[in-house]
């Protein structure tokens, strides 16, 4: 059953959120190596990547080529995305994700505030519709297209873990609270929502949340309205503070702080995780950003650990053929697209 409006018609019943630790349970990590796809990404930071209906979709921050589209079966390469505020225009797309239309995915333009969907058979460089947030919105970060009336994310404002919105910016509801997460002290709500800042995705029926700074990830089951908070093997230990800013104490990151889940894919049966363990400073001076893989059931449960041969900074599954698709991290603007086989 997917997620339809009359689900968040009245919230009668509070989010259930619970957090698990699961018992350590030893996978030994498995050997996968790469194999170039395609080596014409070119110049402009290549930020995000998703296998859909067979194609790759890639975001740029490039204006001539924002958005590239590699389809698998002929090796061709079709540039999407007029760069611009105009109707159907985008700057500096961002995620992605995708549509319940095979032909179509979303893309998230964090400056700009909006969602777009583009129409990946058709080339044309103009989205076909694009959602503004408005309001109480702007806040929002990661936005996904629940259905065709409303939208979740994660808020800046640190007032909920997540916030349902409609499309004309108003909040519909708010689930979770930041304040309750005291394990590495007692901050006000914005500075733990900044500490566990992380990657949105959904497959219809669950929401992912995968933490940034931290190895942990949290999923909201949108029939049962539960969430469940999910432990990683590597137990990172956050550094970080607080300093002011106008009044306000804000977060403050240690520059040797470690990354943690910097990608993250969302399927019916299975969460995967791209896992960093580098600081800023170790992924400067290396050019590397992450190099495991995770995978976990829907339960929590590690299954796969994934040993890459080559260092990505974003990937996509195609779970029909048991291949990764990734762009590797990049430096002097080489990055490419690599398969691995699983």
């Amino acid at each position: 059953m997917k997620i339809h409006t009359l689900l968040f018609a009245s919230f009668a019943i509070a989010l259930s959120c619970t957090n698990t630790t699961k018992d350590k349970v030893i996978v030994t990590p498995t050997s996968l190596t790469s194999k170039v796809v395609f080596d014409d990404v070119g110049i402009g930071k290549a930020e995000h990547i998703l296998f859909q209906a067979n194609k790759l979709v890639v975001t740029k921050n490039l204006p001539e080529e924002l958005i590239l589209v590699y389809d698998l079966a002929s090796s061709s390469r079709t540039t999407m995305g007029q760069y611009g505020d105009g109707p159907g225009e985008i700057r500096n797309p961002w995620s992605l994700q995708k549509s319940k239309e095979p032909d179509q995915v979303w893309v998230a333009s964090i400056g700009q505030k909006m969602l777009s969907k583009f129409n990946i058979a058709s080339g044309d460089r103009l989205a076909e519709e694009q959602i503004k947030l408005k309001g109480e919105a702007t806040v929002i970060m990661e936005p996904l297209a629940l259905n065709d009336s409303l939208l979740i994310g994660s808020s800046l404002d640190g007032k909920s873990i997540f916030t349902v919105f409609n499309r004309e910016g108003e909040i519909i509801e708010r689930l979770g609270d930041w304040s309750e997460k005291t394990e590495f002290g007692e901050y006000p709500a914005h500075v733990v929502s900044a500490l566990y800042e992380g990657r949105l995705r959904t497959n219809g029926n669950q929401v992912l949340y995968s933490c940034i700074a931290l190895d942990r990830f949290m999923l909201l089951d949108l029939v049962k309205m539960e969430m469940e908070e999910f432990q990683g093997p590597f137990h990172i230990q956050p550094e970080f503070g607080t300093v002011p800013d106008r009044g306000v104490s804000v977060f403050a990151p240690s520059p040797d702080t470690k990354f943690g889940f910097i990608d993250s894919f969302l399927s019916d049966d299975y969460v995967y995780l791209l896992y960093s363990g580098l600081s800023p400073k170790e992924i400067t001076q290396t050019g590397k950003m992450a190099n495991d893989l995770l995978v976990y059931d829907l339960k929590g449960n590690l299954v796969h650990h994934f040993l890459l041969d080559v260092s990505l900074k974003a990937f996509s599954i195609d779970e029909n053929t048991n291949t990764i698709y990734g762009l590797t991290s990049y430096v002097n603007d080489d990055a490419k697209v690599v398969q691995f086989e699983f």
